[in-house]
């Protein structure tokens, strides 16, 4: 056996394992969103969410950053680590992670919204990129026309004129060279920005852009300056001594390329997605502080939420274990059956107060106070409960009724015993009645 073989082989399965364990283990992203959603309470009743699509990258730490949206618009977001379900809490980090995911969407949105519109395209593509080569080419050999001309012509003013014009020439090519340049890292770094996006690519992406807007400037500039020193030539060559038909094909053969004309068109897109550009920069910047300050509100939310309905082991130890939150100690207490039978009836309506305003202060996401309203209703429900319900006495039962008709009874026993040990003196009195009744 080939111990050496063996010993590279296990060297590689412990090296693949090594590397596969961290990726297996990374959060997705819909557990993220889930995370967010589902498994804390930092949404606002009727906001939605989006779930992210590719992690953003910070100093080489990566998140899943999850927009909450209402009416269409950000609120704010949540990033969630990507090793595990733990929401990023450290300001200085989330400033950045917030720009780029801002810059994430609104770029995305800022784009379908140019695709929509006929009149403006977007020149970061492989397409423009090819485009300006190809002029470039276009423009290098179109010397060789306008040597033609000079030659035709033959004059001193004609070869000063396309001597000028072929600097212009050499000067246009070089800038629309470059411009495809430019247009291709524009468009590599666009895309690196969206399939993996790191906060370091927010300021140089926009670089990257303003480059090809700053290059396609010059090479518009450029090109008005060969048009108008083009004029001249052509003048020239109208008023020669050569023939009309020569003439005509010397301007013919002086004038600009089709590709040439398209220089203008490229300014305008240029411009136009400039400032959408600066637009979106302009909002992502002016909006983080906003996001930020909101994130930290449903920090505090969730805090509030966890404190007055989460599980708390103070609450258990002090009710043995028969209420487990906050929250069900205060609604026991209150609990239409068993207000009225605390000893300690008097703190009832306390207790009903400090909740009501706790919960008119969640709501109205004054989170820290309505924690402690929450915390002075918890106290007062403890003593409450701690003192017990109300035992009212025994009563001692009324037996008035029961003796009187007991002695009623006694006396009728009495009359008919009367009656019973008299009963011949009675019949013999009955009798003599009649008797005298018959005379």
């Amino acid at each position: 056996m080939d111990f050496g073989y063996v010993a590279f082989r296990l060297f590689f399965f412990l090296f693949a394992v090594s590397f596969l364990l961290p990726h297996a283990a990374a959060v997705a992203p819909h557990e993220a969103a889930n995370f967010v959603v589902k498994e804390n309470n930092y949404l606002l009743q009727g906001e939605e969410y989006e779930q992210p699509v590719v992690p953003i990258s910070n100093a080489g730490k990566k998140f899943w950053v999850v927009p909450v949206i209402s009416g269409g618009n950000v609120v704010t977001f949540f990033p969630v680590q990507f090793e595990v379900l733990v929401v990023s809490t450290s300001a200085p980090v989330n400033r950045e992670v917030f720009k780029t995911a801002d810059l994430l969407r609104e770029l995305s949105i800022e784009k379908e919204s140019i695709s929509k519109n006929p009149s403006v395209e977007w020149v970061f593509t492989p397409t423009y990129a090819l485009r300006f080569s190809n002029l470039s080419n276009v423009l290098a050999n179109e010397r060789f026309q306008l040597t033609t001309v000079a030659s035709t012509v033959d004059s001193q003013e004609a070869y000063s004129v396309v001597e000028k014009l072929n600097v212009l020439l050499e000067g246009l090519s070089v800038s629309a060279q470059k411009t495809s340049q430019l247009v291709s890292a524009a468009s590599k770094a666009e895309s690196d920005f969206f399939s993996e996006p790191d906060t370091s690519m927010f300021g140089a992406l926009k670089e990257s852009f303003d480059s090809v807007g700053n290059e396609i400037g010059l090479l518009n500039s450029t090109a008005l300056d060969y048009r108008r020193d083009l004029e001249r030539l052509k003048q020239i060559v109208s008023v020669s001594g050569l023939d009309p038909s020569t003439k005509t094909y010397l301007v013919s053969l002086a004038d600009v390329p089709v590709e040439f004309n398209s220089i203008g068109n490229y300014k305008v897109y240029s411009l136009e997605v400039s400032e959408s550009i600066n637009s979106v920069y302009a909002r992502v910047s002016q909006r983080t502080d906003p996001l930020l300050e909101e994130f930290a509100s449903r920090l505090e939310r969730q805090k509030a939420f966890d404190e007055i309905y989460g599980q708390n082991a103070d609450v258990k130890e002090k009710t043995g274990n028969r209420f487990s939150t906050a929250s069900e100690l205060v609604l026991f207490v209150l609990a239409q059956e068993n207000r009225s039978k605390w000893n300690s009836s008097s703190l009832v309506e306390r207790v009903e107060d400090n909740w009501r305003q706790a919960m008119l202060l969640y709501n109205g996401e004054k989170y820290s106070l309505a924690v402690s309203f929450s915390k002075k209703a918890f106290v007062d429900s403890l003593n409450v409960y701690n003192g017990g319900f109300f035992k009212p006495p025994v009563q001692s039962e009324d037996y008035s009724g029961l003796i009187f008709q007991v002695i009623i009874a006694l006396v009728v026993l009495l009359v008919l015993l009367v009656a019973y040990n008299n009963r011949d003196k009675l019949l013999s009195f009955s009798k003599q009645n009649d008797d005298s009744g018959e005379y």
